[in-house]
Order: structure tokens, then C-alpha cells, then sequence
């Protein structure tokens, strides 16, 4: 399009810029623009690209003109090079860079970082190859960045931004369980192994009490529950190499006195709650486990995680303290120390606890590494059935329904 005879009105969005880089690329499927590359992921935190953009230079026919064109020592007088500029100068526009709250976190301890230059990194990633020039190294680093037709770029893994700091700790959610065998409302909480005090007894309950995810979606599925809480903080979380979160979650009935009469008393909890009585009854549950660290940073990502009959057991729960929790849970299935819940699962968050609200994700962004690869189509229904608004016609006690649960131990 020759835009000088159309009827845009086009501008030329010249001057330095500052921008985020974003952990993915664009979305093949979406018109490039700026919109479709923020809305589709999540930016590195405190990492930037300066760029500047400018108009070329045209010579008296007003045609273009080109390095190849011009003897190098006519470049700067033409317009053809210009010094790049100091960032202290502050000639870069960098209002779609300011930092989150997060980040602010972030930069105090990574502006203790050493420096380390690319020439001496290479060296690393280049393994036994022998790269004893600069020639050599940009050759490889050439090699290395050309994108072949048809390859998709790794996304960049958020994990690896700064190491761990106990003082903030990590943030976990609970969003969604998916395709549960049962109906009804479900209870879910979460706690950390070691030292899981949840599962040893209440008089170690102090020591480490159980969060509980409350913020229910009544408009969710029963089968597909989903959970608005968002991130809960988990602060001063001493580090442990093979630290997992348990989570756990309830089938929980609320019937009404009549509808409980004729049930044994120790299977149920009698409450009483604005002069009628009302029954709770705990009966199916399931559980899974996800790391949280890893080599000395707090996992951040999105994960689907396949969910487990039963309860942890103390056991299991000693063997997840002592490796890796993905090649732990895969050799108890193997063992047939834990059985799936066939078909359900969970998706839940895990990040480094100095992220803020800038933490997105899309489909594309959930790690389904957990998952067991060889019946992956049984984890993908659609949801349907009954919604919990269905179950909610009389109004109930989150905090009494807690405490049912605790009674249990």
C-alpha cells in the first residue's frame, strides 16, 4: 500500500523506547499488534528492550538510502548512524515499563547480581565446543538464535528470574478442580510437606496450620468447582530442596435435620446454625502434590495435576520430603502405593512469593508434565451437570465447615 496516496492517516511512532519482553511468543492465530502480544502472556519480570526507531533518510530523489549506498564516513552526516544513547539520559519513553509492585521486590535483590558478560556464559551453554574467538562465538550464538521454519521458540521459564527469599516466601491458588467423582460442595485446603503437621496429628496443627481455599464460584460446576480466592501468601517458608504442597480436597453434604435423621451420629457433626440444625458429612476425597522449589527458586507456573483417592498417608508423605516430587509420585503409582481418580484433576498456581498482579496465563501456559501422558484425553472434558447454586438454597457456615474437617484428624 502506498501509504502517502491512501486515505490513512498513518504516523510514524518514532523516538527510543523502553519495553517488557514477554515470557512466549505472539499467538500465530491473532493479528500482530501490541494488544494481542500482552494479552497472551506474562513479561519477564526486570528485563527490558531499548530500541529506538526512526525515520530513514532519503537522498534529493526522495528515495531511501542504504548503507551499502553511502562510504561509511558519510553515515552520520546522512542520517544512516546515530550514537546510541546512554540510558541514564533518559531520552526512553518507558510508561509501559514502569514497575509492578513486584518487580520492585525483585530489583533489590537482583541489583546485588554479579555481572556477567555474554562471552563468559557462552562458554556454558557451548558445553566441549571450542569457541576460541569472537568469530567463533558469534557463529554460534548466530546458530543458535536462527529460528528454522516450523520451530516453535521455547517459552521462557519464569522459575529462573531471582533466588529464593524466605522473608517473602511463596504464593499459591487453587483454581479449579476438574471432572471429580462426586456431586455436591467441595472443601479444599492446602499445606506445605515438610513438615505437613495437617496429617500427624492436632496437637501439631500449630506448627503449621492448613489454608483453606473459601471464596467458592456458585456459579461453577458441582463436578468443576472453581475457586475465586486467587493468590494466598505463604511468607517466611524455610527452603527445602524437596518441599511439595499437599492439596487436599472434600466431598462435603449439608443436610437439613430431618433429611440427617436415621444416620449414625459418629459419621456426621451436628451444628446449629440460625435455630435449625444442619449436618455435615465428609465422605469422598483426593489429594496431589506439586514441588515448590527448584535449585534454589520457587517454581512459578500454571499446572494440571492429576488427582489421587484417599488421603496422603504419613509414608507417603516421608517419601515426597526425600526427591523430586514428579519421579517420587510417579514410582508410588507404579508401586501401587497411590491410585488416580480417574479422569480429575486440578489447576492450581505456584510462584515466587514477590510476584504481584502481573502473573496471566492462557491455555497455552498450563504444564501438564504432572499428567499421566498414555490417557491425557480422559482430563479434558467439558463441564456439565448440576451447578453448585443448586446446592445453595439455604445459607451455611464456611468456618463451621473448616472446623468438621479438622475434627476428622
Amino acid at each position: 500500500m502506498n501509504l502517502d496516496s491512501s486515505p490513512y492517516q498513518v504516523s510514524l511512532n518514532d523516538g527510543a523506547h523502553q519495553l517488557r519482553i514477554f515470557h512466549n511468543s505472539p499467538c500465530p492465530d491473532q493479528p500482530f499488534s501490541v494488544s494481542s502480544l500482552t494479552a497472551s502472556g506474562r513479561f519477564v519480570p526486570c528485563a527490558t528492550l531499548l530500541v529506538r526507531l526512526l525515520k530513514a533518510p532519503v537522498n534529493s530523489s526522495h528515495q531511501t538510502l542504504q548503507r551499502s549506498m553511502v562510504p561509511q564516513t558519510n553515515w552520520t552526516k546522512l542520517g544512516l548512524f546515530q550514537a546510541r544513547p546512554d540510558y541514564s539520559d533518559g531520552v526512553y519513553y518507558s510508561d509501559s515499563a514502569k514497575p509492578s509492585a513486584g518487580e520492585s521486590c525483585f530489583y533489590e535483590a537482583m541489583a546485588n547480581r554479579s555481572v556477567v558478560s555474554v562471552r563468559e556464559i557462552v562458554h556454558q551453554f557451548a558445553g566441549n565446543k571450542t569457541l576460541s574467538t569472537d568469530n567463533k562465538i558469534s557463529s554460534w550464538i548466530h546458530q543458535k538464535l536462527s529460528r528454522l521454519p516450523g520451530n516453535i521458540p521455547q517459552t521462557f521459564n519464569l522459575t529462573y528470574v531471582s533466588r529464593y527469599i524466605a522473608t517473602y516466601g511463596v504464593k499459591f491458588a487453587l483454581d479449579r478442580a476438574i471432572n471429580l467423582p462426586w456431586v455436591g460442595l467441595t472443601m479444599a485446603h492446602f499445606c506445605f510437606n515438610p513438615p505437613a503437621a495437617f496429617y500427624y496429628g492436632s496437637q501439631w496443627m500449630k506448627y503449621d496450620y492448613p489454608i483453606f481455599v473459601k471464596a467458592l464460584d456458585v456459579n461453577s460446576f458441582q463436578q468443576w468447582p472453581t475457586w475465586l480466592d486467587g493468590f494466598k501468601s505463604c511468607p517466611h517458608r524455610a527452603y527445602h530442596e524437596y518441599s511439595t504442597v499437599i492439596i487436599h480436597l472434600y466431598k462435603s453434604n449439608v443436610n437439613s435435620n430431618k433429611d440427617a435423621l436415621g444416620q449414625k451420629e459418629d459419621t456426621h457433626r451436628r451444628v446449629t446454625l440460625k435455630k435449625e440444625h444442619l449436618h455435615y458429612t465428609l465422605r469422598s476425597e483426593a489429594w496431589t502434590a506439586l514441588h515448590v522449589f527448584s535449585r534454589g527458586y520457587c517454581n512459578t507456573g500454571v499446572y494440571q495435576l492429576p488427582l489421587y483417592q484417599g488421603a496422603p498417608s504419613q509414608v507417603i508423605l516421608h517419601f515426597l520430603s526425600q526427591g523430586k516430587c514428579i519421579s517420587i509420585m510417579n514410582s508410588l503409582l507404579r508401586k501401587e502405593m497411590i491410585k488416580l481418580v480417574e479422569g480429575a484433576s486440578v489447576l492450581v498456581r505456584i510462584a515466587d512469593g514477590r510476584w504481584d498482579g502481573e502473573f496471566r496465563y492462557t491455555i497455552q501456559d498450563i504444564d501438564q508434565s504432572y499428567m499421566p501422558k498414555d490417557v491425557l484425553d480422559l482430563y479434558s472434558k467439558e463441564p456439565s451437570g448440576g451447578k453448585i447454586a443448586e446446592l445453595m438454597a439455604r445459607e451455611t457456615s464456611q468456618q463451621q465447615a473448616e472446623q468438621l474437617v479438622l475434627e476428622q484428624i
